[in-house]
């Protein structure tokens, strides 16, 4: 009696145990499962809040680059109306060649050099005036569109026309027509003054950039 009782009780004992073993087999995998789900969320929320990161950081990236490159280009344009007033000298040196061509020839050469160094000069700025001003145009669209600004060929279209007058005046037999130095001079003034208020307007331009 006693060794069948020893007996039902080892039974039972082993009945638990495989009760346990197979309960702890099913935890375990459920356990598992749910580790691995929890783990590909993760993942999966990681790699969205990358995602978000890095567009913002492009974002950002691109934002001072454009806002850097509008700066530079108006800091180049405010440089180039600098070196355009060159067309003073170059429309007064002008204007005294011409003149010396009908009442003093002899200071012809001298007056000529002058006037062409000026004239290269001239070229050389109108060129840079030109291109810096379609480098804002590019960059910050149709703005500030006054005076000399008002498009790229503007201010070339004014000398010429000066120079053209100036020929005009040079040659002209009127006795009651301006004579073409002081008609230079006071065109040169008037342009030398539209240089400074477009350089004001830029420079606005430029503070406005920075705040």
């Amino acid at each position: 009696m006693r060794s069948s009782s020893n007996f039902k009780d080892l039974a039972i004992c082993l009945g638990f145990f495989c009760v346990g073993v197979a309960y702890m087999g099913i935890y375990q995998k459920i356990s598992l499962e749910k580790f691995k789900a929890v783990f590909e969320l993760l993942s999966f929320i990681a790699t969205i809040g990358a995602a978000v990161v890095a567009t913002f950081t492009l974002t950002a990236w691109r934002l001072q680059w454009e806002h850097g490159e509008r700066y530079n280009a108006l800091k180049k344009l405010s440089l180039a109306l600098g070196d355009l007033t060159v067309a003073y000298r170059y429309i007064r040196s002008y204007a005294d060649y011409i003149s010396a061509t009908v009442s003093e020839v002899d200071k012809v050469p001298q007056l000529e050099a002058l006037y062409k160094a000026n004239q290269i000069a001239y070229v050389t700025a109108a060129k840079e005036f030109r291109s810096a001003l379609e480098d804002v145009r590019l960059l910050l669209g149709d703005v500030c569109r006054e005076g000399i600004l008002e498009s790229e060929d503007c201010f070339s279209e004014k000398v010429s026309t000066v120079i053209q007058s100036i020929i005009l005046l040079s040659y002209s037999s009127n006795p009651e027509d301006e004579d073409a130095r002081t008609y230079a001079l006071q065109r040169a003034l008037g342009l030398r003054e539209e240089i400074d208020q477009a350089k004001t307007s830029i420079l606005r331009l430029r503070q406005d950039s920075i705040r």
